[in-house]
């Protein structure tokens, strides 16, 4: 019997956009900053911008106001930490 790869699947950086942008999943890629850098068409039908509207905008852009600060908290300890934060 042959032998299961342990090893997650490899996958080319074009492999990779093409799933990301066919995907009927909204996905977005910001940056450091929060700033879009690449939002899907599930994405932008979610959100009702069109992609150059988003692009290099603040992710916190498609959020109610009152969240925005609160999700850039967020979104900073997370660039600084790599964990998730919930508050």
């Amino acid at each position: 019997m042959p032998q299961r790869s342990t090893s997650p699947p490899h996958f080319s950086d074009a492999a990779l956009m093409t799933l990301i942008r066919s995907t009927p999943l909204a996905i977005c890629i910001t940056d450091a900053e929060g700033r879009f850098q690449m939002v899907n068409a599930a994405y932008c039908q979610l959100y009702g911008y069109a992609e150059e509207e988003l692009l290099g905008e603040e992710f916190t852009l498609v959020l109610a106001p009152e969240h925005r600060e609160m999700m850039r908290r967020m979104h900073r300890a997370f660039i600084e930490t790599g964990e998730i934060v919930t508050r």
